[in-house]
């Protein structure tokens, strides 16, 4: 189960970093425990890369490399497998990155 979803301004021990010059993603369910839902809010299509990470700025895994081609794009990601506690979702796009706490 991953709980207490919020866009957080941290630096992880992997120099990871929040940026906030775009719009964050819609997360949900909250608390997560099987599906992780994604709601892009993107003006425009973009590429992006979105990466999970543990509390201890360790990636976790790849969720996802590619276009997100629409306005409201939904993305769905199986985490039933991950062990209950803190985790950090981060995307990257060529408009900047962001990291949100989850």
């Amino acid at each position: 189960m991953i709980t207490n979803t919020a866009v957080t301004h941290i630096i992880l021990p992997t120099g990871l970093q929040l940026t906030t010059n775009h719009s964050h993603p819609t997360i949900f369910p909250n608390p997560v425990n099987k599906e992780l839902t994604i709601q892009f809010n993107n003006e425009q299509s973009q590429k992006v890369t979105i990466q999970l990470y543990n509390i201890y700025g360790q990636k976790v895994r790849d969720l996802y490399s590619g276009t997100i081609e629409s306005e409201h794009a939904i993305k769905k990601f199986d985490v039933s497998d991950l062990s209950q506690g803190v985790y950090f979702i981060q995307f990257n796009s060529g408009r900047g990155s962001i990291l949100v706490k989850m």
